[in-house]
């Protein structure tokens, strides 16, 4: 299993985080990962109160479990309340590929200029038809330059 959990572990660490600090130390577990908040990361002047560095983590556990999900593992997630860090225990289950874990080893940013183009229709359309979980609206707000 610990062949799987470094890879496992791997597809968290190429999750979304903010302004790529990766605020995040993983430790294996015999039957899972801890994850634990990286404060030698932190930025206290951007993020004084460290939201964002523990919406970073957030994006970590979710990768976290969609790989553990595809490799056949359902995922139990705590937060202990006295001490700061993210107890996730796997328990061998069907496997389960979702399409968000075939995307994340596609997922970029850049921090070049925006080009000025705009979005197609065609892309419009693609975006207005995600289908999104119960309990979430999303709104698009139309801009011409």
């Amino acid at each position: 299993m610990s062949q799987k959990m470094h890879k496992i572990v791997r597809y968290a660490t190429m999750a979304a985080n903010s302004h790529n600090t990766q605020p995040w130390k993983f430790a294996i577990q015999s039957d899972g990962v801890d994850i634990y908040p990286d404060y030698s990361r932190r930025l206290p002047v951007v993020d004084p109160h460290d939201r964002s560095l523990w919406i970073s983590l957030g994006c970590a556990i979710e990768n976290l479990t969609l790989a553990a999900n595809a490799m056949g593992y359902a995922c139990n997630v705590a937060y202990p309340e006295s001490e700061d860090y993210i107890h996730i225990r796997f328990r061998k289950d069907t496997a389960r590929v979702d399409s968000l874990f075939n995307a994340i080893p596609h997922r970029q940013n850049t921090r070049s200029l925006y080009q000025g183009k705009a979005v197609s229709g065609a892309e419009l359309a693609k975006l207005e038809s995600v289908g999104l979980e119960g309990g979430i609206i999303l709104y698009f707000i139309y801009h011409t330059f």
